[in-house]
């Protein structure tokens, strides 16, 4: 499984938010802005994704993906948004030269739905009876090994969530990756 990421050095570290933004959702060299990484707009007409792919010449091995839901009002696990579940469902993708593979091949509707998959962790964040907030963490490493995307000789590789729902409800939606960064020339 190889050292964890504590010890790696800080320009070998990767930790980003899924970006809307084809810039900087590509390169981990780049800032990003909050506003395009919270993911709790209304995506029910157009389905927007949110996605991370490295820069020409590099790897990302992906450790594990964190995903966080807040709202204002309880969310319940059998709900994602206060109002019930979602109509069409989120989807966890990857993507090889604009072929896109379903990694989750049943949306997420509900927040449980994301327990129906190995290596997930959900819970909730505050103990009252009203729960707010969820966290989602979905370890790779505990399927066997991390999740590898390159960007190499036009092999582009991006791993993404496909919203697609209404969910401006919620107060904070993102998705965030660990894991390690690595030249090409270095991957094995």
């Amino acid at each position: 499984m190889g050292l964890p990421i504590n010890y790696l050095a800080p320009e070998l570290r990767l930790n980003r938010f899924l970006d809307s933004d084809p810039i900087r959702g590509a390169d981990f060299r780049i800032p990003q802005v909050e506003s395009t990484v919270k993911g709790n707009g209304n995506y029910a007409v157009t389905p927007k994704p949110f996605f991370i792919q490295p820069p020409e010449g590099f790897y990302y091995s992906l450790a594990r993906i964190l995903i966080l839901v807040t709202a204002n009002n309880a969310i319940s696990s059998d709900e994602y948004i206060a109002s019930g579940p979602l109509t069409n469902g989120l989807k966890l993708q990857f993507a090889r030269n604009g072929i896109v593979t379903d990694i989750t091949p049943i949306p997420i509707k509900h927040i449980y739905d994301w327990g129906s998959y190995a290596g997930v962790d959900v819970r909730p964040l505050d103990t009252s009876v009203q729960t707010r907030s969820w966290a989602i963490r979905w370890s790779f490493f505990k399927s066997g090994r991390d999740l590898t995307i390159i960007n190499s000789g036009g092999v582009v590789e991006q791993v993404g969530v496909l919203l697609n729902d209404n969910l401006s409800t919620l107060d904070t939606h993102t998705a965030f990756i660990q894991g390690t960064i690595g030249t090409v020339s270095n991957y094995q």
